[in-house]
């Protein structure tokens, strides 16, 4: 897999879409971009956290994660409909859908590709939570005690630390701030945020 990233100590690191490398799912239907894996620091081939993007091209079921909770968020303007354990889950664009890793969930009436973002946490360390929001202008985001992806998904941005050069994002780039830092978002544009904190 290829990797890369745009690092500016003590600022931002930015993971690009363009360095990405999809890998296939084991049943056929689709392919992950994993965007950020956090190791798990004493089980080895565990992970603490993870956020990808899954490209789902036909019905059929997710991979099952016990002890893992997930957050999924539909990408493109047609949704995603879900089988979520016999019950129906249908998302609009940008809309976001929590289960238990356990549960055997499904992609229901698939016709075109279609894009969505996933974030995963284990449950015994971490809690997660992932939310759209549009930017307009300046803004500055605020990290606290969270490790925060954010995540553009649509329009332009460009991100800085507050000190450093403006760092102009490509749809679907990543930005990791620093961690108790405030990162400035200049343009007009979409985008995901997915914040991780200690259980």
């Amino acid at each position: 897999m290829k990797t890369g990233a745009t690092f500016l100590p003590p600022g931002p690191t930015v993971l690009r879409a363009a360095d990405r490398s999809p890998a296939p799912w084991r049943n056929g239907g689709g392919s992950t971009s994993e965007i950020l894996l956090r190791r798990h620091p004493t089980e080895a081939g565990a992970f603490d956290w993870r956020l990808s993007i899954a490209r789902v091209a036909a019905d059929g079921p997710f991979s099952r994660f016990p002890g893992v909770d997930r957050a999924l968020m539909a990408l493109d303007p047609g949704g995603l409909h879900l089988d979520e354990e016999g019950a129906t889950v249908a998302l609009a664009q940008y809309g976001v859908h929590c289960f238990p890793g356990e549960n055997a969930v499904a992609s229901t009436g698939v016709t075109v590709e279609t894009l969505d973002l996933n974030l995963m946490w284990r449950r015994d360390r971490r809690r997660g939570t992932l939310t759209e929001h549009q930017v307009s202008g300046l803004e500055t985001v605020s990290t606290g005690t969270a490790e925060l992806a954010i995540v553009l998904l649509s329009g332009w941005l460009s991100c800085r630390d507050g000190t450093g050069p403006w760092i102009p994002l490509a749809i679907h780039d990543a930005v990791l701030p620093a961690p108790g830092t405030r990162l400035q978002l200049i343009g007009r544009g979409r985008v995901a945020l997915a914040r991780v904190l200690p259980r």
